[in-house]
């Protein structure tokens, strides 16, 4: 009797131990585009382009402003853009900016950086917010005293970039803290761009002409 009650037991762990292998990563998706998303992969954010593999070995197989296709194992989900809910708490409204696609086919919105006005060009495919050496002397950085100093590929070629901290950068009514920037050399770009740095702290959504970005809380 106790090898029945022995082999039985070892038979549930096996089991258990199965299911604790089989169970994959958490993944939520926070920013939908084309051809690349933002996926919150075990409470870890992650941008991805089509093709490439995130944390815990979660691949993006496809991917446009409705869902995202993700495989892992083997094994194919569907995601849509992610909304949070809480069964404890009510669900606080967050804060949404809707930016119109312009005649050039961008999504352009004002915001301010430490408190001075700012036009964002909004770039998923920036990783930075990125800006050229004369608006960063208009918002007041010392940038080749404070900030870290590195190289950029630009179409024109290298420049001269610099690292900085963005202690606040506000689009609408949505504030993100503490966000790296780049400030390139020259003029390029002409409008700040509104890279990865900001948009992987947010939500956001591209449909029909609209760019919806969303605060997390």
């Amino acid at each position: 009797m106790r090898l029945d009650f022995l082999a039985r037991a070892a038979a549930t762990l096996l089991v258990m131990l199965s299911f604790a292998v089989v169970a994959g990563p958490r993944v939520q998706a926070v920013g939908l585009m084309k051809d690349a998303a933002v996926l919150r992969i075990d409470g870890e954010q992650k941008f991805l382009r089509v093709g490439q593999t995130g944390p815990g070995g979660v691949k993006l197989v496809r991917s446009d402003s409705r869902s995202a296709v993700i495989e892992y194992q083997g094994e194919r989900r569907t995601l849509t853009l992610s909304r949070e809910v809480s069964t404890q708490f009510e669900v606080p409204e967050r804060t949404a900016v809707q930016i119109a696609r312009d005649e050039e086919g961008q999504y352009r919105v004002r915001g301010s950086i430490n408190g001075q006005p700012v036009e964002f060009l909004v770039d998923t495919g920036a990783t930075a917010i990125a800006m050229n050496a004369a608006q960063a002397r208009r918002l007041g950085f010392d940038y080749r005293v404070i900030g870290d100093p590195g190289i950029a590929t630009t179409a024109s070629g290298q420049v001269s970039a610099y690292s900085v901290n963005l202690e606040r950068v506000k689009v609408g009514e949505i504030v993100v803290r503490n966000v790296r920037g780049v400030i390139l050399e020259g003029s390029y770009p002409e409008f700040t761009l509104l890279g990865m740095t900001f948009l992987s702290q947010v939500s956001f959504e591209e449909r029909g002409g609209v760019m919806e970005i969303r605060s997390r809380f």
